[in-house]
């Protein structure tokens, strides 16, 4: 039988063994814990990848495998050397779905955009790293974040790096304990902000002020162990809506892409022929077909495994017929996938 199915996942974040340790009002600093998550991890790709791999062609993880992003501002980010050795089992696993015939493919997402290719694909030998996956009938799959005003890359306000101005905000947020420190509490901060605003080009300034000021830090160390003031961030980024043409209509959409990646995979779908599109990063799974004005495509998103509930997406398409079903199912605490949510194409 053909390898046909396709299994998409997102978002994981995996931190180092520093940070799994350190504890902010009683919870590991990470997003990731291993031990509440790897369980879930290690037994989905046992159970529905690994066991089941005369019928998987791919295993495609759409961004955010790692991060160095979610670290207090007093600490040194971890490198990639740190974050691989901090996630044996996991990186152990990944190498036995290559050794079992499986194509594992990576696409960076912005926790993780500047990993080097050659220390992962060292790590997990196969693996394949590429900015977007396109496959399975008209599918087109990255992380999204590019999209976003607040993570995509910035090479104008950071000609050296790139860092977008989120990367100084994730920094702010991961050092308040018990606040703004998972994605939704960002969002609903963020919000809060937004209500205050009547001038949206002072939006960067009072984001990055506040988190500062509530996390009780005038600067961020930097890897290497360098440090930039909130000051020079505030320089840096403040005049990133300005630049980027954004007011204050439709500003949330924009910040981190909840609902503008839904709009994203409707141009896409529009302008290049596609019928199925899947983006990770909100951190909000879910699935639809059709919508007014663009019928006969689907929409997913990967969700994110470092919270109470996990997900991926299946794609199968069977090797003769022309249609395609997408599946969103959610995995429990133990790897296995429970009832999903199938939409198909003819």
């Amino acid at each position: 039988m053909a390898r046909a199915n396709r299994i998409f996942i997102s978002d994981i974040h995996l931190s180092s063994q520093t940070l799994y340790q350190t504890k902010l009002d009683g919870h590991p600093a990470a997003w990731y814990d291993p031990d509440a998550h790897r369980t879930r991890l290690l037994g989905f790709l046992e159970k529905h990848v690994i066991e089941k791999a005369e019928f998987i062609k791919d295993l495609v993880i759409l961004g955010d495998l790692f991060d160095n992003w979610v670290c207090p501002a007093d600490q040194e980010p971890p490198t990639w050397e740190e974050l691989i050795d901090s996630n044996s089992p996991e990186i152990e696993a990944l190498q036995a779905v290559v050794k079992n015939g499986i194509n594992i493919f990576y696409i960076p997402g912005n926790h993780d955009y500047d990993v080097a290719d050659s220390r992962v694909e060292d790590a997990v030998g196969g693996l394949r790293l590429i900015e977007a996956y396109s496959g399975a009938g008209r599918t087109h799959a990255e992380h999204g974040h590019a999209y976003t005003l607040f993570n995509s890359r910035d090479f104008h306000n950071d000609p050296r790096c790139g860092r977008p101005v989120g990367y100084f905000i994730a920094r702010l947020a991961a050092t308040i304990p018990g606040s703004a420190r998972s994605f939704e509490d960002l969002l609903s901060y963020v919000d809060d902000v937004i209500d205050a605003l009547t001038n949206p080009t002072a939006l960067i300034e009072v984001i990055v002020e506040a988190l500062a000021e509530r996390a009780g830090v005038d600067e961020i160390v930097m890897p290497g162990g360098d440090a930039i003031t909130i000051e020079e961030v505030k320089r840096r980024y403040g005049g990133l809506c300005e630049q980027r043409k954004v007011g204050l209509f439709g500003l949330r959409d924009r910040l981190f892409g909840r609902d503008y990646l839904q709009t994203t995979a409707d141009q896409l779908c529009k302008k290049h022929g596609r019928n199925v599109v899947l983006f990770g990063h909100t951190h909000d799974a879910g699935i639809r077909k059709d919508k007014v004005g663009h019928e006969h495509r689907i929409y997913a998103n990967t969700g994110v495994w470092c919270r109470e509930k996990a997900h991926c997406v299946i794609i199968r398409k069977p090797p003769i017929k022309s249609g395609v079903s997408v599946v969103l199912a959610e995995v429990g605490a133990d790897g296995k996938i429970g009832v999903g949510t199938t939409e198909k194409l003819d």
